[in-house]
């Protein structure tokens, strides 16, 4: 199943992801693979498909704060002021899960929040690439790896990005700004939001 900006059907995506499908769709930064975030089997698919180490986490999407909330994220202070000065922007930000963490970000673009806002829940994000293959993110479908386009439920074919760059990953979930990955969005900017976080402590 193939959509295309002419032929789309938020129903029919919606779907699919209800029934445990994998999607590789368009993001603001690169296209990705996904699932709904309570899907198991999903979940399982994307790891098998990309090759992908099961101890490295996935990322999700969501369309807001409260839905973060519902599955039970523990946003830190610090999580809730860079929400409030940085979202929405491709900026990944890790916060505490349970007895673990959960990365995650609002994106900036179209399908992601119609989709999002069709099945109501976060959907587990990752890059559309095979696993220590040494191929950069891909910006377009032709550029995704047939061992993935061939074994996805759908594929959500939006034109080439123009923003081939992943999200900036930073954890938060202590409390204090630890810089995981340089992306999109500013590591200098986060770090003058982080002493500004500070000095309105003391």
């Amino acid at each position: 199943m193939i959509f295309t900006p002419q032929n789309i059907s938020y129903s029919e995506v919606s779907q699919v992801l209800q029934k445990d499908g994998v999607i590789v769709y368009p993001t603001e930064t690169v296209y990705g693979i996904g699932c709904v975030f309570d899907s198991e089997i999903g979940k399982k698919k994307i790891y098998e498909i990309k090759n992908r180490n099961e101890k490295l986490p996935l990322s999700i999407l969501v369309n807001s704060v409260e839905m973060l909330e519902e599955i039970g994220v523990k946003i830190s202070d610090l999580g809730f002021f860079l929400i409030k000065n940085c979202w929405v922007a491709p900026l990944t930000l890790i916060f505490e899960f349970g007895k673990t963490t959960l990365g995650a970000r609002i994106p900036q673009n179209e399908f992601c929040l119609k989709i999002l806002s069709e099945i109501k829940k976060p959907i587990f994000s990752t890059s559309a690439n095979i696993s220590q293959s040494g191929k950069s993110d891909p910006i377009s479908i032709k550029e995704i790896d047939s061992e993935i386009t061939q074994n996805v439920d759908c594929l959500i074919d939006f034109g080439a990005l123009e923003t081939p760059i992943p999200s900036t990953v930073a954890d938060v979930s202590k409390n204090e700004l630890k810089i995981l990955r340089e992306g999109a969005y500013s590591s200098e900017k986060l770090r003058s939001l982080y002493t500004d976080f500070l000095n309105q402590k003391l």
